[in-house]
């Protein structure tokens, strides 16, 4: 081969490797961010997974130990509570379960939509806990 045609074979496969490792590495760098957001919302569901579990035990132990010394609606209002909670435990461990896979290749929006849906849940648990933790407080101090 002539020096032009070595040049002109080296310049192709520069163009080549030109279009092609971008495009590569877009591709790596989007399973990247789809793993890391993905990690994050399995972190959000076990960390409301469990606050919703531990909230569970404590208000089913303030009912136990104070239930008689609450008036009947306030009573009522936390046993109604207990069975709701479970739900919320048992969505959170499905939740889990359903977004587990990472070979399913959901897309970067669907885990972002679970993510955000998550979030607003963790934080509902949250409230939850606090407000059983504040019920408890009080009937500490009695």
């Amino acid at each position: 081969m002539k020096t032009e045609q070595w040049a002109l074979l080296v310049s192709f496969l520069a163009l080549v490797a030109a279009i092609w490792l971008p495009i590569w590495q877009a591709r790596v760098s989007s399973s990247q961010v789809r793993a890391a957001r993905r990690s994050l919302l399995l972190q959000t569901v076990l960390t409301a997974k469990s606050t919703t579990f531990v909230a569970l035990h404590e208000l089913l132990h303030l009912l136990r130990t104070h239930g008689n010394q609450m008036k009947q609606l306030q009573r009522e209002t936390l046993q109604a509570m207990v069975p709701r909670m479970r739900e919320h435990h048992d969505g959170f461990e499905q939740l889990h379960d359903a977004w587990a896979d990472f070979s399913d290749n959901a897309s970067l929006q669907d885990i972002e939509a679970a993510l955000a849906s998550a979030s607003v849940a963790a934080s509902d648990a949250a409230d939850t806990s606090q407000l059983i933790e504040n019920e408890r407080r009080s009937y500490e101090v009695i």
